[in-house]
């Protein structure tokens, strides 16, 4: 099991779950997304509750999800939150 991780205090905390981190921070998701193994499931948990959220999670959105379906195995999407948190974020990408 893999946990995004923005501090070291985060990372400390998914490895006291039993999971390995993987440094980095949803703004930036080009930086850490070659970090990812293949896996079987993406589970997005994460959010940033800024002004910008929503711009933020599209900007998130629009880079993982095409990134996942280009891989040999797409791997499970599991998108979690709402439009409460989020408003309404339009998923312009379909996995295979």
């Amino acid at each position: 099991m893999l946990g995004l991780a923005r501090s070291e205090a985060a990372a400390k905390k998914l490895d006291a779950a039993g999971a390995r981190a993987i440094p980095g921070n949803i703004r930036s998701p080009n930086a850490w997304l070659d970090s990812l193994p293949q896996c079987d499931s993406v589970i997005h948990a994460a959010s940033e509750f800024a002004d910008a959220m929503g711009e933020i999670e599209q900007h998130l959105l629009d880079n993982v999800l095409p990134y996942l379906a280009a891989r040999a195995q797409t791997p499970r999407f599991i998108y979690t939150g709402g439009c409460w948190l989020f408003g309404a974020t339009v998923i312009k990408w379909r996995l295979k």
